[in-house]
């Protein structure tokens, strides 16, 4: 049920009027817009740069509001306080808001000119009346208005928005959401055109988190409260948000994926991604990137990733398995293998040696990763998982201490094997372990992750 009925009737008597004018005279109502050019998306599903983008004319979409119509929804924000008092003012939170202008917010309400397919005509696009107008009654009849972070993410490929908690999604872009990233330059088309079957971008990926504030409306003065107690928090919220993501990717073994550290913003009606800020917790993997070598988000990958976000996402989840999880979120974000390296050590010295006893470190992680590791998995034995951990232990003290490792002792069953294919088999071995405690964790009810390591070697 709406919660403004009177409203809402005289908008769509006035919507279906102006509709109707504006499509007797199509051709003597638009005109070119003025200034830049615009990003559009066409009916064939591509984004191209409309060089000579089509708006209402000013004049024309003025004398929209002086039909007989218009006074009706005069009347109905007279009639009502609540609508009354936000129209001609800033609504918004404490940290940002904007003007709600009457004319200029039912004017986007109608349908825009787009050109036919042959550019011999002009056209009324197909958007909807219900969800601008459900979105717009929810800004107006609510106490609290919802602020929306994105983040870019690239590097996987998905078919279905994954909700990650009641406030977290993984989706693909709308297309209001892809043009919108293209005015603000978070996505570089290739050749001037941006294909959803184009390899070099895909269909571009993002990582949506939303937070309910405060609605604030100003009456003439726009000054915001200092707070920045909730400033701090808000910052800290979505730095976890992304670091979360990146440790769950390690863990549900997403390598290439890779958030942006730039965000956009908005808690307007019309949620359009408007403010461009810089975010935390990314690194310069983003830009460096190999676009062409995504992975693919399947099912189980999708409830693993669900699963492991849901666990470091709970009260006391900052244990040793939370610690290994970040720590390999931040050796997939390395671009040097010697920064990887030390940080998939670290993430296996929290998951192996946590909260254990001193002495006999190098010993005692090479034999739980043997035990724990499941080495069936690498195609190897318990013994060979024991001897590569040795190694790995070796290299990473090495680069610990300002030295580079022993190529010619980077070795996995026997073999030689390169520092970059010496890291990738070390994340897989600690990975495996970590998405092993994790549900042992589960199954047991516990954050600390403490196996009873030598009753279980020695039973």
């Amino acid at each position: 049920m709406s919660a403004f009925p009177e409203f809402r009737q005289a908008v769509l008597q006035w919507r279906r009027v102006a509709i109707r004018r504006l499509r007797e005279n199509t051709a003597d109502c638009v005109t070119r817009g003025p200034g830049l050019p615009v990003w559009a998306h066409n009916r064939d599903g591509g984004y191209r740069i409309e060089r000579d983008p089509l708006v209402w004319d000013r004049e024309i979409a003025d004398e929209l509001m002086l039909l007989p119509q218009w006074s009706r929804i005069e009347e109905a924000v007279s009639n009502n306080s609540e609508l009354q008092a936000q129209f001609g003012h800033a609504v918004g939170s404490a940290y940002s808001r904007g003007e709600v202008n009457l004319e200029s917010t039912l004017r986007y309400m109608l349908p825009k000119p787009v050109w036919s397919d042959d550019r011999s005509s002009v056209l009324l696009d197909d958007s909807g009346f219900e969800n601008a107008y459900r979105a717009l009654e929810t800004f107006l009849s609510g106490d609290t208005v919802t602020h929306v972070a994105m983040w870019l993410v690239r590097g996987v490929e998905l078919d279905k928005p994954i909700r990650l908690d009641d406030r977290t999604v993984l989706r693909r872009l709308s297309p209001l959401e892809v043009i919108d990233c293209l005015r603000l330059g978070l996505i570089t088309p290739r050749r001037g055109v941006l294909l959803p079957s184009d390899p070099f971008e895909g269909m571009p990926v993002g990582l949506f988190f939303s937070r309910a504030e405060a609605k604030v409306i100003d009456d003439g003065a726009l000054e915001m409260e200092a707070d920045f107690e909730g400033f701090n928090t808000r910052i800290l919220e979505k730095q976890k948000v992304v670091e979360n993501l990146q440790s769950c990717a390690a863990v549900a073994n997403l390598p290439n994926l890779s958030i942006s550290s730039m965000r956009v913003e908005s808690h307007s009606w019309e949620g359009r991604l408007s403010a461009f800020t810089t975010g935390g917790g990314a690194s310069a993997k983003f830009a460096l990137v190999n676009r062409l070598s995504s992975n693919a988000i399947t099912r189980s990958t999708a409830m693993l990733l669900k699963r492991t976000w849901g666990w470091l996402s709970r009260p006391g989840a900052s244990s040793n398995i939370g610690f290994a999880a970040r720590r390999l979120g931040y050796a997939n974000e390395r671009v040097r293998d010697e920064d990887h390296l030390l940080d998939t050590m670290i993430a296996a010295e929290a998951l192996y040696l946590g909260g254990g006893r001193e002495g006999e470190l190098k010993f005692r992680l090479s034999t739980h990763a043997a035990v724990w590791a499941e080495p069936a998995k690498l195609n190897a034995t318990r013994r060979e998982i024991y001897d590569f951990m040795r190694v790995a232990y070796d290299a990473r003290s090495r680069i610990a201490h300002g030295n580079q490792p022993d190529p010619n002792r980077l070795k996995f069953k026997g073999n030689v094997v390169t520092l970059q294919e010496f890291c990738k088999t070390l994340n897989e071995i600690v990975r495996t372990g970590l998405v092993r405690a994790i549900n042992y964790s589960e199954r047991n009810s516990v954050n600390k992750f403490n196996n009873g390591w030598d009753g279980m070697i020695l039973k």
